[in-house]
């Protein structure tokens, strides 16, 4: 509904005007409309004030759900002050650049074969174990590695890509993945153990 302007007439009581239940009617149809957008018969837990848009309940969450196949556009720079928690794929078309940690290390489980790369980019083994692949990864997501322990990637295995042998780690040999979609490319393997003093 496009807004609903009174007439408030030319000049005062020149009769030109809109008749007062007229004029409340527009009134009751604009807050109407207000209401409803704001979230039906009681206003909304959203608080606008400025460029702040925040919740009056306590710990309330903030939720931006575009219908259908709307998708949500940020056109400029996005700054996050606290953590950001994503479920699901993230795509990012065009560069990408983190300027800091990227939070906590997540470790695998002990005996976990396939561990769950799902919700991070930084992790440490959980035990001596083969690694034969690793689950829920993103297209595009790059992970590094700390080995904990005596960790074997398993170059025949599933899809980890890492050249014509296994991977043997030890303790503080470091890996970096990338996926592609179908398989885990060896992006770099730092032996804690070598002299890296001319590169490796």
């Amino acid at each position: 509904m496009a807004q609903q302007t009174i007439n408030i007439g030319a000049v005062a009581n020149d009769g030109t005007g809109d008749q007062l239940r007229t004029a409340f009617d527009k009134v009751n149809d604009n807050f109407v409309e207000i209401y409803t957008e704001l979230g039906g018969t009681s206003l909304s837990n959203i608080n606008i004030s400025g460029n702040t848009i925040a919740t009056d309940n306590t710990n309330g969450n903030l939720t931006l759900a575009p219908n259908g196949t709307g998708t949500i556009v940020l056109a400029n720079a996005v700054t996050a002050s606290s953590t950001v928690a994503v479920t699901g794929a993230t795509v990012v078309n065009g560069g990408f650049a983190a300027a800091g940690t990227s939070g906590t290390f997540i470790t695998f489980g002990a005996a976990d074969a396939t561990p769950t790369v799902a919700g991070g980019n930084l992790f440490k083994t959980g035990g001596a174990v083969t690694v034969t692949t690793f689950d829920n990864g993103v297209t595009g997501q790059t992970i590094n590695v700390i080995s904990a322990h005596a960790v074997t990637y398993d170059f025949n295995a599933n899809n980890l890509k890492c050249g014509s042998a296994d991977i043997v780690t030890a303790a503080g040999d470091v890996t970096t993945w990338i996926f592609d979609g179908t398989n885990w490319y060896l992006l770099n393997f730092m032996d804690v153990s070598a002299n890296l003093s001319t590169g490796h």
